[in-house]
C-alpha cells in the first residue's frame, strides 16, 4: 500500500442483542501506513456519543452491560495498546488485516455506490490495476452459507481469523498456516504437532473425528484447559464458527484422506512408486493427479474426463477440489471464464 494510506475501523455494539436500536459507539481504530511499516491508534467514544478521545499508548479495558436476549451479561472490552496492534498488523499480514481480494469480493453500499466492493474501488480509482471480473475471483465463504462445503467455510474462517499470525514468517506460535490458497496438506493442520499440547501427545492441531484432542477448536472455545484464541481484540466466544469447525472435524474430515493416507492404500511403506510424481501405471498421470481425481494409480484407466455434447460441457466434480473453467481463442492465452452462474469458489484442495 502507498505510504500515508489510512484505514479506519469503527466498532458499534448492540447493548441489547439483536436490537439495532440499542447500537452504541464504542471505539474507532486508525491504522496508518508508513515508509517502513505501519502504526495504529485507538479512540474511545464518550457516554454521550458525541466525541471520541485518543486512548493512551498502553490501551485500556472496561466492562459493558449487555442484555443477551433477556439475560444480563457483562462483556469485557479491550482496546489494545499501540504495541499490541503491531502483534498482528505486520508486513507478513499485509498491515491492514483482511483488506484483500477474498475479503473485499462482496456486494455492499458505500457512500451511495452499490455493488461489488472491488468494482467500486476500481471505479473510483483506488486500485492501480484493473481487476479480473469479480465472478472469476475468489472470496471468503461465511459459516451460514451452507450451500458451500464444510471445508471451504472452515478454511475461510481460519484465513480471516487466524492466518494473519499463523502463516510462514508470522507472529503466531506453532507451525500451522491458515492461508486459504494452500492445500489442506500444506497447512499442517491435520494431526500437526503443536509446540504447546497441554502435556498430552494426543492433542494435535486438528484430529479428524476427535474434537477433544483438536487444539485449534479448543483454543476457539477456551475448553479442555486451553486459553482462548485470538488473544487480542476479542473476548467473546464465537458459537457459530465453533459449531462449524466441530462439524468439519466430526462429519467431513474422517472421510477426507490426505495424500499419505491415500498412498498407503496402494503402496507399501518406502515404495518409490508411491511418491507424488511417480506414474507407475504409465497412463500419463502422476500419483498426485490420480489422488486428486480419485482414480487408481495402478490400473491405467478410470481417469477423470470432461465431455461436450449438445452444446453442454459436463465433468464430475470431486469433493474437496477446486475447479475453474478457462477459455482461449489461440490455445495459448487462457483466461478465466466470467459466468456468475458458475460456482468458481469451491477452492478447498
Amino acid at each position: 500500500y502507498p505510504t500515508s494510506t489510512v484505514w479506519v475501523k469503527h466498532f458499534d455494539l448492540e447493548t441489547s442483542r439483536s436490537n439495532p436500536a440499542t447500537k452504541k459507539r464504542i471505539e474507532t481504530r486508525v491504522l496508518v501506513k508508513t515508509d517502513t511499516g505501519s502504526y495504529g491508534v485507538s479512540y474511545r467514544w464518550n457516554e454521550a456519543q458525541t466525541e471520541a478521545y485518543l486512548v493512551e499508548d498502553a490501551g485500556t479495558e472496561f466492562d459493558l452491560a449487555i442484555d443477551d436476549h433477556g439475560t444480563p451479561h457483562t462483556q469485557h472490552w479491550q482496546i489494545p495498546g499501540r504495541s499490541s496492534c503491531l502483534t498482528c498488523h505486520t508486513p507478513q499480514a499485509g498491515h491492514a488485516l483482511s483488506f484483500n481480494t477474498r475479503q473485499l469480493n462482496l456486494n455492499n453500499t458505500i457512500n451511495g455506490y452499490s455493488g461489488n466492493q472491488l468494482d467500486t474501488l476500481a471505479a473510483n480509482n483506488f486500485l492501480a490495476n484493473t481487476p479480473d471480473p469479480v465472478a472469476t475471483l475468489s472470496r471468503h465463504i461465511r459459516p451460514e452459507e451452507t450451500q458451500y462445503p464444510l471445508e471451504q467455510r472452515a478454511r475461510s474462517y481460519f484465513a480471516v481469523n487466524c492466518a494473519y499470525c499463523h502463516q510462514a514468517g508470522g507472529t503466531g506460535a506453532g507451525s500451522w498456516d491458515g492461508r486459504e490458497h494452500l492445500t489442506l496438506e500444506q497447512t499442517n493442520l491435520i494431526n500437526g504437532v503443536a509446540e504447546s499440547n497441554g502435556d498430552n501427545p494426543l492433542n494435535k492441531y486438528i484430529v479428524p473425528g476427535d474434537t477433544t484432542h483438536s487444539i485449534v477448536l479448543n483454543r476457539m472455545a477456551a475448553t479442555n484447559g486451553f486459553g482462548r484464541m485470538p488473544p487480542l481484540g476479542s473476548t467473546e466466544v464465537d458459537p457459530a464458527n465453533i459449531q462449524l469447525i466441530t462439524e468439519w472435524i466430526n462429519s467431513d474430515l474422517p472421510n477426507r484422506p490426505l495424500y499419505d493416507q491415500w498412498r498407503d492404500t496402494f503402496f507399501t511403506a518406502n515404495d518409490p512408486n508411491g511418491i507424488k510424481t511417480a506414474d507407475p501405471d504409465h497412463d500419463g498421470m502422476s500419483n498426485y493427479d490420480e489422488y486428486l481425481l480419485g482414480s487408481s494409480p495402478l490400473s491405467g484407466s478410470g481417469s477423470w474426463q470432461a465431455s461436450i455434447a449438445n452444446g453442454s460441457l459436463q465433468f464430475l466434480r470431486k469433493s474437496h477440489r477446486y475447479y475453474a473453467i478457462q477459455t482461449t481463442d489461440n490455445l495459448g492465452n487462457w483466461q478465466p471464464w466470467s459466468i456468475p452462474a458458475i460456482d468458481s469458489n469451491y477452492q478447498s484442495s
